[in-house]
């Protein structure tokens, strides 16, 4: 990477493409993230690749730049030796929305607003939210995916303390639907994989409600089946008769005594 063949004496600030700065590592600010197995791994990619994204950054009255976004990359890019790194300065609106995005207080919908919002007011497609947010295209649509949730399945997501992805396999309920899914959820403390379970049984009875009904009727029948089975091992003669009404259908088993039927079983 070019990072690595940086020379000394160049200037601090350098213009790149695309709206973005060279900036010398002594003129970047951040706080100093935890030496974790995290940290290890990025400072592993950054030795092998550089620093792939740019960071997010802007300005102080100092003349330094305040790392938004990216400072584990920052640090991972000191201890690797890497003297300059690309980052793009953003404008307040700019930064105030993105400090949403990140802001570890903020829940997953005023989060989704924001990085909705980034996008509105930059003219910028998922990828390109992407890029510069230095997250993977799938993170960014999964955050927007938040979105189609009514305000009150929301209010109702926080409340309940369920995750981001408890509230992204609701989106497979119709609305009116997913108060009852958000309650079963709570009330049973269900991990993401029963929820994402029970919320595909509730969608497929829904869409199918025959189904269910079939299946009833299934147990139905059986019942009669083994009770005809009984009687025709005992040697009893037997048949059946059906009846429908506006109640429902009835079947009646009928035992043969010499020349009369009578009926011994009936079922609704």
């Amino acid at each position: 990477m070019d990072e690595k063949n940086s020379r000394r004496g160049r200037r601090p600030i350098t213009k790149e493409e695309e709206g973005t700065l060279r900036i010398a590592i002594e003129h970047l600010r951040a706080p100093t993230p935890p030496r974790d197995n995290y940290q290890r791994r990025i400072e592993a990619s950054v030795a092998r690749f550089g620093v792939m994204h740019p960071l997010l950054v802007s300005p102080t009255e100092s003349g330094c730049f305040h790392v938004l976004d990216g400072a584990r990359r920052l640090q991972a890019a000191k201890n690797c030796g890497i003297s300059g790194l690309l980052c793009r300065p953003i404008n307040d609106r700019e930064r105030e929305l993105t400090a949403q995005i990140f802001a570890e207080e903020g829940n997953m919908f005023t989060q989704a607003e924001a990085l909705s919002a980034l996008i509105a007011c930059c003219s910028l497609t998922q990828e390109e939210a992407a890029l510069r947010l230095g997250l993977s295209q799938g993170a960014v649509a999964n955050k927007l995916r938040l979105l189609k949730l009514t305000e009150e399945d929301r209010s109702a997501i926080l409340s309940n303390g369920l995750t981001e992805r408890h509230a992204r396999a609701l989106l497979a309920l119709q609305p009116a639907h997913r108060g009852e899914a958000i309650a079963k959820i709570a009330s049973s403390n269900l991990t993401v994989a029963a929820a994402e379970t029970m919320i595909e049984e509730m969608r497929t009875s829904r869409a199918h409600p025959c189904r269910a009904a079939l299946r009833d009727i299934g147990i139905f029948y059986n019942s009669i089946d083994r009770a005809l089975s009984i009687l025709h091992n005992a040697n009893i003669p037997a048949t059946l008769s059906r009846e429908e009404s506006e109640d429902g259908v009835t079947v009646t088993i009928h035992v043969s005594r010499g020349t009369n039927s009578v009926p011994c079983e009936r079922f609704t």
